[in-house]
């Protein structure tokens, strides 16, 4: 029978310690890998990309016919430039009632709008303008000869402080306001 002495207890001691701080260290280790993780995959592009479509297709689905949208989209650009991607950002298709965003070399992310009306869009100063078309007629029109019409609608847009359009941030959909022409 071996006799316990005050050594074995020091000996017990000090493991429990030892044990005590091992699970600490890798608890800690592990809720570090977590946060960076987390952090990095809420700046990442698919991200942004997944967030802008569904944006731009919310407001498609909630514009009445004959509204003009203006769309800051400069952060795309950033995370574009950032990834090193030249391509079109954005892409609008009619026909599939699809919007398509993509800022990195890849597929991109794409969600559908249930809305039946065209839509013209136009990129300029990393700023996305849409309008909402009433008809075919207003398409043909706007096609032909109202390119100097939605020039001049652009170039007033830039010109004056008007907030009846106001700019969709990645933050705050819930704030946007839209210009109807009836």
């Amino acid at each position: 029978m071996k006799k316990r002495g005050k050594l074995d207890k020091k000996k017990k001691g000090s493991v429990i310690i030892l044990n005590t701080i091992v699970f600490i260290v890798i608890v800690v280790l592990f809720s570090a890998i977590m946060i960076f993780f987390a952090i990095r995959m809420g700046k990442s592009a698919p991200t942004f990309e997944e967030l802008f479509s569904k944006q731009i297709a919310l407001v498609i689905d909630k514009s009445l016919p004959g509204t003009n949208i203006s769309m800051d989209i400069s952060s795309l650009y950033e995370i574009s430039r950032d990834n090193e991607y030249q391509g079109d950002l954005v892409k609008i298709d009619n026909k599939n009632n699809f919007v398509f965003i993509k800022l990195v070399n890849g597929k991109g992310y794409s969600y559908k709008f249930f809305s039946d009306y065209d839509i013209l869009w136009n990129i300029e100063d990393k700023r996305l303008y849409l309008y909402i078309l009433r008809d075919e007629v207003d398409y043909y029109k706007r096609l032909t000869d109202g390119k100097e019409e939605i020039n001049k609608e652009i170039e007033d847009e830039k010109d004056s402080d008007d907030e009846s359009l106001d700019k969709v941030s990645e933050d705050n959909l819930n704030d946007l306001e839209v210009e109807e022409n009836v």
